[in-house]
């Protein structure tokens, strides 16, 4: 399935946000903005407006990924909610590695295990191998793909 880049964001933020800070989910617009607009760890840096993420959130919405909570007495604004997991039948590790790759671009192997670590705590660093794997094999989410090897060259930091 193609994600616009818009799409893959939002898409990775909302992953994020609730693997890194489950009591803080479902989300707010503006908190939602906020890690979209990260400047740290985030391949583009962005500037997305409320308008934008909005119309991304409807977008995904539209294919199954995205679900909007209504405000509600206790709950005064409408807070948002990823549904990759249920829509794409994915658990906690290829969720945790999806959104590595949909918020940090292009990475060597290496680079996701470390960044998976603080989204879910992985007791064997070869499981990120098997879900790049498993992820490369199914068209269900967004397709990583193995580059060729580029000499030993580091990626700069961003």
């Amino acid at each position: 399935m193609e994600l616009t880049p818009a799409e893959g964001r939002v898409l990775g933020c909302l992953i994020e946000q609730e693997a890194a800070a489950p009591d803080a989910v479902p989300l707010t617009l503006n908190a939602l903005r906020l890690a979209c607009n990260q400047p740290t760890g985030r391949d583009p840096v962005v500037a997305y407006d409320d308008r934008t993420v909005e119309d991304t959130l409807l977008a995904l919405k539209s294919r199954g990924l995205a679900r909007f909570f209504p405000p509600t007495k206790e709950v005064r604004t409408t807070r948002y909610r990823q549904r990759a997991d249920e829509r794409w039948r994915m658990g906690p590790a290829e969720l945790a590695v999806l959104a590595v790759l949909l918020l940090r671009g292009v990475q060597t192997v290496a680079q996701v295990r470390s960044q998976v670590q603080r989204l879910h705590p992985l007791a064997d660093p070869s499981e990120v191998d098997a879900v790049l794997d498993t992820l490369a094999a199914h068209a269900r989410a967004p397709e990583p793909r193995r580059l060729p090897g580029g000499g030993g060259r580091a990626r700069p930091a961003g």
